[in-house]
């Protein structure tokens, strides 16, 4: 069985971390962009960090560039958390918009499913909102990994 793919605001798969006026900023002020990423360059997974850099490649299609995870991950985190990761490097914010476009090409089920991850303070300790085809208890939810397996916190 393939392996569940994760997106994480370290991955957020083809991500745009932006204000795009639809969310309103503190103050009305409109929220600034800090990051943006089309994947159309060989450089761009310079701005990455990977768990596990084999299980991560640049692609296209569609007329689309894209990161995409392709392979189950051989980084194996310390609790149970989500395993094929990508972080944005050099990146913390607090209060966030994020666009992004993410799609899954695996089989349709109850766990087909993108992550993004964030409020990372170590691969054991970090949040993350996990979108699937299906709700239950390990799916389709918000999660903390705070040191242990993770939890649903909504």
């Amino acid at each position: 069985m393939p392996r569940l793919f994760f997106i994480s605001i370290a991955f957020v798969c083809l991500c745009a971390l932006c204000g795009s006026g639809r969310a309103e900023a503190p103050d009305g002020v409109e929220w600034p962009v800090v990051f943006k990423e089309d994947f159309s360059s060989p450089t761009s997974v310079e701005g990455w960090e990977f768990a596990d850099p084999s299980a991560w490649r640049l692609s296209s299609g569609e007329g689309f560039q894209f990161l995409s995870s392709f392979k189950d991950s051989a980084h194996k985190p310390p609790v149970r958390s989500p395993e094929n990761i990508a972080w944005i490097k050099d990146l913390e914010v607090g209060s966030f918009v994020l666009d992004a476009t993410a799609r899954s090409t695996e089989r349709e089920y109850g766990h087909r499913d993108v992550c993004v991850l964030f409020g990372r303070q170590d691969p054991a300790h970090f949040y993350y909102v996990h979108l699937a085809t299906k709700a239950d208890e390990h799916a389709h939810s918000i999660f903390l990994v705070n040191g242990e397996p993770r939890v649903s916190i909504a």
